[in-house]
């Protein structure tokens, strides 16, 4: 079945990737995170609602270079393939473009330091995996903001 050997290369080192790339995803939220925190303990806490935008959308950037680069490579290497093997291709590749914020979830869960970050993540999956379908649907939207993103 034509796309079954893209699947199944995309899902064991996709999710290992997916689980790595929690690290940019923490990066991408730090500073948001990090202004709220300071504005909490200096200012008024509805203020701090800034702070948290700013943890989603630098968390929701860093999400989406990797929902990006998944897009891209899935629909580069399932362009000829027709049938069951695209509709299975397509699952995974979705799967595995929203991981990075489930594992976040998982991972950033015990760790209570990162209170503003896991919160703030809750979000980041929802629009990351809205964003997916949006790649999909429209993929001019894809090149404007991510169009640098490479594809294997």
């Amino acid at each position: 079945m034509p796309g079954l050997g893209y699947t199944l290369v995309l899902s064991l080192p996709g999710a290992f990737a997916a689980a790595l790339w929690t690290i940019p995803l923490a990066i991408g939220g730090a500073p948001g995170a990090w202004l709220t925190g300071w504005i909490r303990r200096r200012g008024p806490r509805e203020v701090a609602a800034v702070g948290y935008g700013l943890t989603i959308l630098g968390q929701l950037y860093v999400a989406l270079i990797f929902t990006a680069f998944i897009v891209r490579s899935s629909g580069h290497h399932l362009a000829t393939v027709h049938g069951p093997g695209r509709w299975l291709g397509w699952t995974v590749s979705s799967v595995i473009a929203v991981a990075p914020p489930l594992v976040a979830m998982l991972d950033w869960a015990r760790d209570s330091g990162r209170e503003v970050q896991h919160t703030a993540v809750r979000a980041t999956w929802v629009l990351t995996a809205v964003s997916f379908g949006v790649f999909l649907a429209r993929p001019e939207l894809l090149r404007l903001g991510w169009g640098w993103v490479p594809y294997l």
